[in-house]
C-alpha cells in the first residue's frame, strides 16, 4: 500500500496543474448539487410564505399561474380585468374580504399597483415617512424603491408610456409620492 501512495503522490508532484484540475471538478461534482438544493429550499420557502398568507386569489377566466404570478409578485401580465361588480358581489359574502388590486401599469420599470388602503393592513405594511393616499394621483412607494431613486414624500413618480409613439394612447401620470 505505500508503494501504490508514493507513487500517487509522486504522480501528484509531478502532474500539478492537471491534478489541481481534476480535483477541482471533483469538487463541483460534489457540491453543485449541494449548493442548488440549498438555494432551491429556501426560494421554495419564500414563495410558500408569501403565497400562505394569501387565502384565496379571484380573476378573469385564463392563466392561473399569471394570475398568481400578478397578484403576488406583481408581475405585468396581460390579464383580462375583473369586473368591479364582481368584488362587491365578493364582499356580500359571509367572512370575505375582497381587496382588488390593478397591476398594468409601470413607473421606470417598478410596477405600479392600484389598490385599496385595506392591503397595506393586510399584508402588514406601514407608512415609516410621510402620510398614506388622500386623493387620486398619491402614491406610497417601497422602502427599497425608495431608496434607490432617493424619493422622499413630496417628491413625484411619472408612469412610464405603454407604447413611446401611440399619440393616442395613454399618458404617463405624474403622482406625488406621500409616503414611504
Amino acid at each position: 500500500m505505500s508503494a501504490a501512495f508514493q507513487l500517487a503522490a509522486r504522480y501528484v508532484l509531478r502532474h500539478r496543474f492537471q491534478s489541481a484540475l481534476l480535483a477541482g471538478a471533483l469538487g463541483l461534482v460534489f457540491t453543485l448539487p449541494l449548493c442548488l438544493r440549498v438555494l432551491i429550499d429556501h426560494a421554495q420557502r419564500e414563495l410558500r410564505a408569501r403565497a400562505a398568507s394569501t387565502p384565496q386569489i379571484v380573476g378573469t377566466r385564463g392563466s392561473a399561474l399569471d394570475l398568481m404570478m400578478t397578484a403576488l409578485y406583481f408581475k405585468r401580465e396581460n390579464l383580462a380585468a375583473l369586473p368591479f361588480g364582481t368584488v362587491a358581489e365578493l364582499r356580500q359574502k359571509p367572512g370575505a374580504a375582497a381587496i382588488p388590486l390593478h397591476v398594468r401599469f409601470v413607473a421606470q420599470g417598478a410596477p405600479i399597483v392600484g389598490t385599496e388602503l385595506d392591503y397595506f393592513a393586510f399584508r402588514g405594511l406601514r407608512i415609516a415617512a410621510g402620510r398614506q393616499i388622500v386623493r387620486l394621483g398619491d402614491c406610497v412607494v417601497g422602502a427599497n424603491l425608495a431608496r434607490e431613486r432617493q424619493l422622499q414624500p413630496g417628491g413625484h413618480v411619472f408612469s412610464t408610456p405603454e407604447l413611446a409613439f401611440d399619440m393616442a394612447g395613454v399618458y404617463p401620470l405624474k403622482m406625488r409620492v406621500t409616503g414611504v
